[in-house]
């Protein structure tokens, strides 16, 4: 205990105190108890914080990983709960996150079981909300790097996400309710921005889910689940149709809720390209879709984002009637565009708002709406 409390705010050496020989030998040992496991494993996910200690335990990771099981298979909360820690700590440092210590399906498994939000027995009781937090750091570490992704998802984390976002609803975490969307949102768009998992995280159940986190009162939470949005949207083939699926009823309304956060360009970045994407499907510009109306596409032309403006533009470039229907308010806004801009006074972070190479680009899209409207009408 005294080592696992020093060793959480100072550097141990490893090679001193021979924890790991220790670690592995009560694994073994008829003798020990419990309590001592608990001690042990405590002092071990401490000294796995520090940067000094990643190469003795890379030479042993596995041997290590493998007992780690022994220790879990006790079933007690605290040793989950340390464990976990150990986890965590490892996935911190790049050179064990891409080791072959977490190449192992039972391993990644039992990371996905300490992150679901209740316990596996009968009693289905709520888990500690600590190792569910280390559990997602972990796994949100490890998506990052494209060596375990196909054992990712192997393990079918893109079914722990959809499930998990379900589920997480509920039960109360408090104040670690937001933390937790942050890490489960950085973990999808870690999943979806490898170009060799794409194809099997665009799936309809996982967009909604995500969609949900658009509205959180978190910032990073918001901006991850729209970037991971992005990812799926920009796959036109595959990706970029779920969007407008009957499964998806509240997807954009979701997408469209989010830009009351007009503070944030970040977000209107991400949530420009998707709509774009959107927009730019056959059923969106003939008026054939009946999720997103004329309404919704002059209430995005009115705002002063200009990204969002030119996502709005993508959706009218046809010049369709169906979707125009000679509005006047519309014609007006979009000949408005159609007008040589020069930038306004800039905000603050706000630079690309109001970019000349941005403002050009929404001009010829207004201009090829205008043109394409008007062959319409003849």
């Amino acid at each position: 205990v005294c080592l696992a409390n020093f060793a959480s705010h100072s550097y141990i050496d490893l090679c001193d105190v021979n924890l790991i020989k220790c670690y592995l030998n009560m694994v073994v040992d008829d003798a020990c108890d419990v309590e001592e496991m608990r001690c042990c494993l405590f002092a071990l996910a401490n000294i796995a914080f520090h940067a000094q200690n990643v190469a003795l335990i890379a030479d042993c990771g596995v041997l290590m990983m493998k007992s780690l099981l022994d220790y879990v298979a006790y079933k007690d909360a605290v040793i989950d709960e340390y464990a976990s820690l150990l986890l965590y700590n490892c996935s911190a440092h790049a050179t064990l996150a891409t080791h072959c210590m977490f190449s192992y399906h039972d391993i990644i498994e039992m990371i996905l079981a300490f992150a679901f939000t209740t316990n596996c027995d009968a009693k289905q009781q709520p888990r500690n909300v600590v190792v569910i937090l280390n559990a997602l750091k972990c796994l949100q570490n490890l998506s990052y790097y494209e060596q375990h992704l196909e054992l990712l998802l192997e393990c079918r984390v893109v079914e722990f996400c959809v499930r998990f976002i379900e589920t997480r609803k509920t039960y109360t975490f408090h104040e670690s309710a937001n933390e937790i969307d942050l890490h489960c949102a950085a973990l999808i768009y870690n999943l979806s921005s490898h170009p060799a998992a794409i194809e099997r995280v665009a799936r309809h159940d996982l967009i909604f889910a995500v969609s949900s986190l658009l509205v959180s009162t978190q910032s990073e939470t918001r901006v991850h689940a729209a970037n991971a949005l992005t990812c799926v949207a920009m796959q036109i083939e595959f990706g970029t149709p779920l969007f407008l699926q009957p499964q998806q009823g509240d997807v954009l309304q979701f997408i469209l809720a989010a830009l009351k956060f007009d503070a944030d360009t970040e977000l209107y970045h991400a949530l420009a390209i998707t709509l774009g994407y959107i927009f730019s499907l056959p059923q969106i510009q003939n008026g054939a879709c009946q999720k997103l109306t004329r309404t919704h596409i002059l209430s995005l032309l009115r705002r002063r984002n200009r990204q969002i403006q030119l996502a709005a533009l993508w959706a009218t470039s046809t010049g369709s009637s169906h979707l125009i229907l000679r509005d006047e308010e519309m014609l007006q806004i979009i000949a408005k565009l159609a007008e040589p801009q020069q930038p306004q006074q800039q905000i603050e972070n706000d630079d690309e708002n109001e970019s000349p190479l941005l403002l050009k680009i929404i001009r010829r899209r207004a201009l090829i709406t205008l043109v394409n409207y008007a062959k319409n009408e003849d």
